[in-house]
């Protein structure tokens, strides 16, 4: 697959701190998604999740600007063989980060009660 302006500006804003303008550089990479264009991403724990760029929520879950130290700090706190809940699962991005960690010993719950979204 050919790397695009587009997959480099994604990566620059993934990498970047934060700094006045930011999300100027944002909005231009969301509206060059508006294509509908998936790209994988790789989540804490090392399970991967489709994400549709042209959606919000999933291309900032793609940028890493979304929960990410929150789903960080889940891989420490969770550990094999415990029991996670996930109540409003949304796209399953807590549920897959929480199944990598509890492991077939463990159990992993997702609820999802929006059916569009479900």
């Amino acid at each position: 697959m050919k790397t695009t302006i587009n997959d480099y500006i994604g990566q620059f804003i993934k990498t970047t701190p934060e700094f006045k303008g930011k999300w100027r550089i944002i909005r231009y990479w969301m509206n060059q998604n508006k294509d509908h264009r998936t790209k994988y991403r790789i989540l804490p724990g090392g399970e991967k999740i489709l994400c549709d760029l042209s959606i919000p929520y999933e291309a900032m879950v793609y940028l890493k600007r979304e929960e990410q130290k929150d789903l960080e700090l889940l891989t420490q706190l969770l550990k094999p063989s415990d029991t996670f809940v996930d109540c409003g699962a949304n796209i399953g991005i807590w549920s897959l980060v929480a199944a990598s960690r509890v492991s077939y010993s463990g159990k992993v719950y997702a609820f999802e009660p929006n059916p569009s979204t479900f």
